[in-house]
C-alpha cells in the first residue's frame, strides 16, 4: 500500500492519509465537504486536523489508515461493478445486493490485514464509498455504466493522457482569458476585485483586507452598478467594434489608415465621454436618489453614494479611451504588452487602495482605480506614440478643447439644477444649530444621532422618521431647509434611558450629542459633540441592562486557518480570549451569547447574523498589541496572532463608540481548558438557561437558580453554559454546595448580608467609566 511504500523512502517522517467522499469540482467552488485524515500518532494527526480544515471543508482524525486505504482502493472497483449493474439493466435491488456484499468483503479483508472494520463508518470509509459509486459524476460508475450497457471499453477510456490534455487546454484558455481581460485599466480592476479573497485565505485579516472592506459596502456597489452603464455602452462598443476595422487596416499594411482610424476612434471616445463624466458629476445625488433612494436607503447613504460615484466618474474617460486603444495592439498580434500594462494597473490599484484607505476611506478604491486607469492609458499611449501610430502632440491639442467644452457643459448643468433646488446640497441655507447636526451626522451616518436641545433629545430627517416609528412617539417638525419642513420627534433626557431601552433592544446604533460649555466670549450655537455611541454591546447603565444577564461585546477575526475571539462586558470589566477552529464558532457563540458581534458576515452562522455591527475597524497586528497594552497594561505574548488581531478589533471600537476614550478592563487570566462543548440545538433541546419557548421559565436554571444577587445569578448562568470537565472544579464546588445546604443558619446569614450588597461589579464599572456612583 502507498504508506507502506513510503514508510520505506521516509522511515522517520510522520505519514497521514486524506480520504473522502468529496468531487473535486465541488471542493473549488467552496461547497460544503467533509474528509477523512488518518494516521498513526493520534495528536499529530488530531492537530493536523484542525490545521487544515476550513469553512467549507471539515477533516475528522483517524487513527487506521491501513482500513482507509484499503477502502479507498477497494471502493473504485465497487464503483464500476454498481455502474454496471446499472448499465445493465439489472434495477437497483442489484446495486444494494452489491454494495451489501462489497461492505461484507472489505470487512474481512481489513480484519485480514488487523485493522479495525470501525474505520469502514467514517467519511472516508462508507462516505466515500456511496459517492463513487452512486453518482454519475463518479468516473468509475460512469466507467462501469458504459461497460454494462456497451460490452466495451469507452474511447477515451484508454490513454491517461486525453483527460489531461483536456485539463491542461481547459486550464490555458481560462489563463489566456483572465490575461487578455487585464489587457484594460477596467478588466484590471476586475481581476483586482477578485484578489482580496484570495489575500484573505492566504493572509487572515489585516492592513489589506481593511483597505477591501469598502470595495464590498453598499456605496461602492451602488456606484458600480451607474458607471458600468456608459463603460458598457460606450467602450464595449468601441472595443467590439474597432477591432475588426484595425485588424483590416493592419493585413493590409495601410498604416497611415490605422493612424487616422485610432485618430478618429479617439475624437469619438472623448465626443462621447467626456459630456457624459461632467454630466454624472453634475447630477450624481440627482441619479443615486432617483435610482436607490428608497428602504434602508438614506439620505446620508445618498450623500456618500454621490461622493464615490464622482471620483469614480472622473476615471471614465480612462476606462473607455482604453478601449479604442487596446484593439490596435491586438490587431497587430501583440497581446503581451497590454496584458503587461494592465498587471501593472492592478498592482497600483492595489498598492494605491491599501495606502489611501486610512485617510480617505470609501473614496480611496475610486481613486485607485482612477490612478491606475490614467497611468494605464500613458503607458500604452507613449507606445503607441513611438510606433508611430499615434499622434499625440495633436491629439492631446484637439481633445483639450472637447474637454473645456464639456466642463463648461457640466458646471452650467450644476448651476441649473441648483438654481432650480433639485441637486442643491441638503445643508445650505441650514441654520446655525442644523449645520452642527449635519457635521456630527456625517462622523456617524450609521447612528440615530440624539441631538441635545435644552431639556430634550432630538431627531431630524430620516432619523425622525425612524425611530418615530420605532418608539411610536409623535413625528413632528421644526423649521425648515430646502424649503420643505424638517422632519422630528424628540424624546425628554430624563426619560431618555427608557427610549434607548427600547431602540437598543431592536438593533439600532444611537449617538449621544451633548452641549459642551463654550468659552465666556463665545458667540453663535451652543457647541456641541458626540461624547458616546450606544450599541446593543457597549451599554453601561443600570437601566438599559439585564441585570440577570451578561452584555458581551464580542470580535472576530481569522488568521489562516483559525479564528481569534476576543469577548468584554465593559459593564463589569471582563475580557476573554480564544483562538478556536471554524468549526467550533457556532457552539461558542451559543455558549456565550452576545449581543453584539464585530465580524465579517461570511464567517457567522446565519441565525448570529442578526448581531453584527453595521461598521467596526480592523486595526494592524502592531496596532493590536498596543491597543491591549493600553486597556489592559499587561503585554500579548502568550497568546496567538488571531486572538491579538480579535482583542484589536473590539478594543478600537470601543475607543470609537466611546468617544476616543478606552473603559479599563480586567487583566487576561487563564482561564480552565476543559468546558463541554455542546453546539446550539442541544443547548436548546436541553434546555438549560432557556425553555424552547425562549424563556427562562422552566429552563434548568430556572428551577435551580436560588441567588439573591444579581452577579450570582450571571455567575451560575456562565457555569450552567459551560459545564466544566475539569474534576478538581467540579469537586470543589460540590463540597460548597455540600456545606451551605446542611448548615442552613450559615446560608441564611449570607443571603441576608449578600441582600444588602448592590451589584458590586457593574457599580465599579460605572465608576471606571465615568458614569455613575455608588
Amino acid at each position: 500500500m502507498p504508506l507502506e511504500i513510503l514508510h520505506e523512502i521516509f522511515p522517520k517522517t510522520a505519514k497521514f492519509v486524506l480520504a473522502g467522499p468529496n468531487f473535486a469540482k465541488e471542493i473549488a467552488q467552496d461547497l460544503p465537504a467533509v474528509a477523512t485524515l488518518s494516521g498513526s500518532d493520534a495528536e499529530k494527526t488530531e492537530d493536523l486536523s484542525q490545521r487544515l480544515s476550513l469553512p467549507h471543508f471539515a477533516l475528522s482524525p483517524n487513527l487506521d489508515p491501513i482500513s482507509i486505504q484499503l477502502i479507498g482502493a477497494a471502493k473504485n472497483v465497487a464503483a464500476i461493478g454498481v455502474g454496471a449493474t446499472i448499465g445493465a439493466g439489472l434495477g437497483e435491488n442489484a446495486r444494494a445486493a452489491f454494495i451489501t456484499y462489497f461492505l461484507r468483503e472489505i470487512r474481512l479483508l481489513i480484519e485480514k490485514k488487523s485493522g479495525d472494520p470501525e474505520s469502514i463508518f467514517a467519511s472516508g470509509g462508507i462516505g466515500d464509498l456511496l459517492l463513487t459509486a452512486t453518482s454519475s459524476a463518479s468516473r468509475n460508475y460512469s466507467l462501469g455504466e458504459y461497460l454494462g450497457k456497451n460490452k466495451t471499453y469507452p474511447p477515451n477510456a484508454v490513454g491517461g493522457w486525453t483527460m489531461v490534455s483536456r485539463v491542461l487546454g481547459l486550464v490555458r484558455d481560462q489563463l489566456l482569458a483572465v490575461l487578455l481581460g487585464a489587457g484594460s485599466a477596467q478588466d484590471a480592476y476586475q481581476v483586482a476585485l477578485r484578489l482580496p479573497n484570495m489575500f484573505r485565505r492566504f493572509f487572515g485579516e489585516g492592513a489589506l483586507n481593511a483597505a477591501f472592506v469598502p470595495l464590498f459596502t453598499g456605496e461602492w456597489e451602488k456606484k458600480d452598478r451607474l458607471t458600468q452603464l456608459p463603460l458598457g455602452i460606450l467602450g464595449a462598443a468601441l472595443g467590439t467594434t474597432l477591432l475588426p476595422t484595425f485588424s483590416k487596416s493592419v493585413a493590409n499594411e495601410k498604416i497611415e489608415e490605422l493612424v487616422s482610424q485610432l485618430s478618429r476612434a479617439i475624437e469619438i471616445a472623448c465626443y462621447l465621454i467626456l459630456p457624459t463624466t461632467f454630466g454624472i458629476v453634475a447630477i450624481a445625488p440627482l441619479l443615486v436618489s432617483g435610482l436607490f433612494g428608497y428602504g434602508h436607503f438614506q439620505i446620508f447613504d445618498i450623500l456618500q453614494t454621490s461622493k464615490v460615484l464622482r471620483v469614480y466618474a472622473l476615471g471614465l474617460p480612462a476606462f473607455v479611451i482604453l478601449k479604442a486603444i487596446a484593439p490596435v495592439f491586438f490587431a497587430q498580434g501583440d497581446t503581451s504588452t497590454p496584458v503587461k500594462a494592465g498587471f501593472i494597473a492592478i498592482i497600483i490599484n492595489l498598492i494605491a487602495s491599501i495606502l489611501l484607505y486610512r485617510p480617505l476611506g470609501l473614496l480611496a478604491p475610486a481613486i485607485a482605480s482612477d490612478l491606475a486607469a490614467y497611468f494605464n492609458l500613458f503607458m500604452l499611449s507613449i507606445i503607441l506614440y513611438r510606433k508611430k501610430i499615434l499622434d499625440l502632440p495633436t491629439l492631446l491639442k484637439r481633445e483639450s478643447k472637447t474637454l473645456l467644452i464639456a466642463l463648461i457643459t457640466g458646471a452650467l448643468a450644476f448651476e441649473i439644477i441648483e438654481f432650480f433646488g433639485e441637486n442643491r446640497p441638503i445643508r445650505d441655507n441650514a441654520t446655525p444649530a442644523m449645520s452642527q447636526w449635519f457635521d456630527l451626522k456625517e462622523q456617524e451616518p450609521n447612528a440615530l444621532l440624539f441631538f441635545r436641545m435644552g431639556d430634550f433629545y432630538e431627531l431630524f430627517f430620516d432619523d425622525a422618521h425612524i425611530a418615530a416609528s420605532a418608539l411610536d412617539i409623535a413625528l413632528t417638525a421644526r423649521g425648515e431647509q430646502q424649503g420643505s419642513p424638517i422632519p422630528m420627534c424628540g424624546v425628554p433626557v430624563r426619560a431618555a434611558d427608557a427610549y434607548l431601552s427600547r431602540l437598543i433592544k431592536q438593533g439600532f446604533r444611537i449617538a449621544i450629542v451633548e452641549q459642551d460649555n463654550p468659552p465666556p466670549a463665545t458667540k453663535g450655537p451652543m457647541p456641541r459633540k458626540i461624547v458616546r455611541i450606544v450599541t446593543p454591546g457597549t451599554i453601561t447603565e443600570e437601566e438599559l441592562l439585564d441585570s440577570e444577564e451578561p452584555n458581551l461585546l464580542l470580535a472576530i477575526r481569522a488568521y489562516r486557518n483559525k479564528l481569534g475571539i476576543a469577548w468584554a462586558d465593559i459593564s463589569t470589566g471582563a475580557f476573554e480570549t480564544k483562538s478556536i477552529f471554524t468549526a467550533n464558532l457556532a457552539e461558542l457563540l451559543s455558549r456565550l451569547t452576545p449581543s453584539e458581534i464585530l465580524s465579517e458576515e461570511a464567517l457567522l452562522p446565519v441565525e448570529f447574523r442578526p448581531l453584527l455591527a453595521p461598521v467596526f475597524p480592523t486595526p494592524t497586528l502592531k496596532k493590536s498589541q498596543k491597543l491591549i497594552l493600553e486597556a489592559t497594561g499587561k503585554d500579548f505574548d502568550t497568546k496567538t496572532q488571531e486572538e491579538a488581531l480579535a482583542c484589536g478589533t473590539l478594543l478600537d471600537y470601543l475607543r470609537e463608540t466611546q468617544a476616543g476614550t478606552l473603559p479599563p478592563l480586567h487583566a487576561f487570566e487563564e482561564k480552565e481548558a476543559s468546558i463541554l462543548g455542546m453546539d446550539g440545538p442541544t443547548r436548546q433541546n436541553l434546555e438549560i438557561v432557556k425553555s424552547r419557548r425562549g424563556e427562562k421559565k422552566y429552563s434548568l436554571l430556572w428551577a435551580v437558580d436560588r441567588n439573591v444577587t444579581p452577579a450570582g445569578k450571571r455567575l451560575l448562568k456562565s457555569w450552567l453554559s459551560s459545564p466544566s470537565c475539569a474534576i478538581q472544579i467540579i469537586e470543589e464546588r460540590q463540597q460548597a454546595w455540600t456545606k451551605l445546604s446542611i448548615e442552613t443558619a450559615l446560608l441564611q446569614q449570607i443571603q441576608s448580608a449578600l441582600r444588602q450588597v448592590p451589584d458590586l461589579a457593574r457599580v465599579i464599572g460605572r465608576i471606571r467609566n465615568q458614569r455613575g456612583s455608588l
